[in-house]
């Protein structure tokens, strides 16, 4: 459901259906008194990013729509915030359908992915202001939307696992900060690409299809 590694590199996160789980990088709790975070609750959850040092943001679904919810994993280790995710222009029935799977933030907004309805939100986290971002194609959607990145400038990088144009791959989908569509990045051996992480000129692929990652490296053009 997620996993994130710590800004400086040297703690991981990890977030299943029973519990949100924190490491470091020896594998030895980073809690020291060995407790884990929402036992019993995790299953309504999906997606993990940090936002800064002690706050992660994850998604919660509940029956009046979707919620990002912000997390302090070291002072309190308490849900602090929730911003409304969904726009409250959405009917009932795409609500029931939205489904949000991964997240993404530079600090200062929050990307948030959805197979459900087929785009990604770009949420301001100071004015908690959100805004939906469609594909430039003719049916407007990202079919088959999963993972999601967000680059120094602001750029955002989604993976997709089912072009809908006949014959094509799964691919990663390149839009601005503005969320205008750029570009399609072929992932010729990818079968699944459920995930994306950047570092540096390097982006990382998790392929459950081939339960691989994948490296790629970005190259100057």
């Amino acid at each position: 459901m997620g996993v994130h590694k710590g800004l400086n590199g040297m703690n991981v996160l990890v977030l299943d259906d029973q519990a949100l789980y924190f490491f470091k990088a020896s594998g030895e709790n980073r809690w020291e008194d060995g407790s884990v975070m929402l036992e019993g609750k995790a299953s309504r959850f999906r997606g993990l990013a940090f936002v800064e040092n002690n706050t992660v943001v994850t998604t919660e679904k509940t029956t009046e729509g979707v919620n990002l919810v912000f997390i302090d994993i070291m002072l309190s280790r308490k849900i602090i915030d929730r911003i409304s995710l969904v726009p409250t222009t959405l009917s009932d029935y795409q609500i029931q359908k939205t489904k949000c799977v991964n997240v993404a933030s530079d600090g200062k907004r929050v990307f948030t992915s959805d197979f459900g309805l087929k785009c990604f939100y770009d949420t301001d986290i100071e004015t908690k202001q959100t805004r939906s971002v469609y594909s430039s194609k003719a049916d407007r959607y990202i079919t088959g939307i999963m993972g999601i990145a967000v680059d120094p400038a602001g750029n955002v990088l989604v993976s997709v696992v089912m072009p809908p144009e006949p014959g094509s791959r799964p691919c990663i989908e390149l839009f601005s900060s503005a969320g205008i569509y750029k570009r399609r990045i072929e992932l010729p051996p990818v079968l699944k690409p459920v995930g994306v992480l950047l570092e540096g000129k390097s982006f990382y692929v998790a392929d459950v299809g081939a339960r691989t990652v994948e490296i790629f490296q970005v190259l100057e053009q």
